[in-house]
Formats: structure tokens, sequence, C-alpha cells
């Protein structure tokens, strides 16, 4: 074999390579943004949520359906700490215990808040509600 040879197996190897490591990279970049799809829509799934006892709406059908729905979103997209937060508002709305479910409500909205400003890359932001 001539260097010419050599040459020619050399860069198809390399061509064929770089195309594996590519579809690599290609796949595991849309498995990336599919997740955050998922995420984001779970935790934005937690706003109606907000809105709703900001309005003492909470005795609404819609209401129980919207917080059912974001528990479900909950336990299947977002991370443990999220989870866990979202469980105690569960269990303090089975156990009609309004100071705890205030105060969960309260740091799950914070975590929410936090997160989704994280997902999408923006800087931390800190609210203070002025009365």
């Amino acid at each position: 074999m001539e260097n010419r040879d050599w040459i020619t197996i050399f860069s198809v190897v390399i061509i064929v390579a770089s195309w594996f490591v590519n579809s690599f990279l290609n796949r595991r970049h849309e498995i990336l943004k599919k997740r955050m799809d998922y995420r984001l829509d779970a935790l934005l799934s937690f706003l109606p949520i907000i809105f709703a006892i900001n309005e003492n709406r909470t005795e609404d059908e819609k209401f129980s359906n919207d917080i059912a729905s974001s528990w479900t979103k909950f336990q299947l997209y977002c991370y443990k700490e999220e989870t866990e937060e979202f469980e105690k508002i569960m269990l303090a709305i089975k156990n009609k215990d309004t100071k705890d479910y205030a105060e969960s409500v309260r740091r799950v909205a914070k975590i929410v808040r936090e997160n989704v400003r994280k997902e999408l890359g923006l800087d931390k932001f800190e609210y203070v509600h002025k009365q």
C-alpha cells in the first residue's frame, strides 16, 4: 500500500468517527431540550395555584384540578427537593393544617421561581413585597 491509500483510509475513519460523535452530541442536546420543556411545564403548572391562593379561590373545582395536575407533574418531572416540598402542601391539605399549608406554598413558590429562572438562564432575583 502506498501513502495515498493510507491517507484515504485515515480520512474515511475520521469522517465516520466525526459523524458518530456529532450524532451522539445532537441526540444528547435534543434530550436535554425535551427534559427542560417538561420541567418548565411542571414548574409553571404551579403558577395557577399561586394565583388562586392569592385571590382566595381555593374552594373552586378548578383549583382542585390544577393542584392535582401540578402534583402529578411535580412527581414526574421535578427534582427530589421540589417534590418533597410539594408533598408537604398535599399533606397539609389532607390534615387541614392552614399554617403548614401557607408555609409550604410559600416555600414551593420560592423554589419554583428560582428554578424557572435557573432553567431559563436568568440571574437570581429576590422579590421583596413592600406593604
